[in-house]
Parts: C-alpha cells; structure tokens; sequence
C-alpha cells in the first residue's frame, strides 16, 4: 500500500473529514514516531498488531576493517496479526 492509498483509506473513516484531514493525521503520526524512536523508545500500535523497537547493530568494515554501529527500527507482529496473516 502506496501513501496515497493509505491516505483515500483514512479519508474514508467516518470521522476523519477530508483528504487533506487525513494527510495531517499521517504527517503527526509521523513525526510522532520519528521522535519516539530517537529518543530510543519502542511504539507498541496496540496488542492486536504489534511493535515497533530500535534496535542497534555492530560490525567491521570489509575494506577497512573500521568499527561502526547502524541503527534501525524493526517491526514485531502480535500473535493476533501473525494468525491473521496465516
């Protein structure tokens, strides 16, 4: 699913008004995440879909053999989403 298609889907929720409505909530929620997950902080949706946790990996460069540390977000599924998707 395309932003776009994620934002006709939320303008179609009885108490979101608009496009341009929904195109805001998106952009909070956004931004909202972003700033969770620099803090270091894990963002669980609800306990029906899941999680979402930074997470922090270490390795050696292959030419330089120079440390360096990369962070990400990964994504768990609940239990409920995994069932639902099997």
């Amino acid at each position: 699913m395309t932003r776009k298609e994620l934002l006709i889907q939320l303008a179609n929720c009885p108490e979101v008004k608009s496009q341009k409505a929904a195109s805001a909530i998106l952009n909070h929620l956004e931004a909202t995440l972003t700033a969770a997950f620099t803090e270091g902080g894990a963002v669980t949706i609800s306990s029906t879909f899941g999680a979402f946790k930074p997470s922090t990996r270490s390795g050696k460069a292959p030419g330089t053999g120079k440390p360096y540390t990369t962070k990400s977000v990964k994504f768990s599924p609940s239990a409920a989403l995994k069932r639902a998707l099997n």
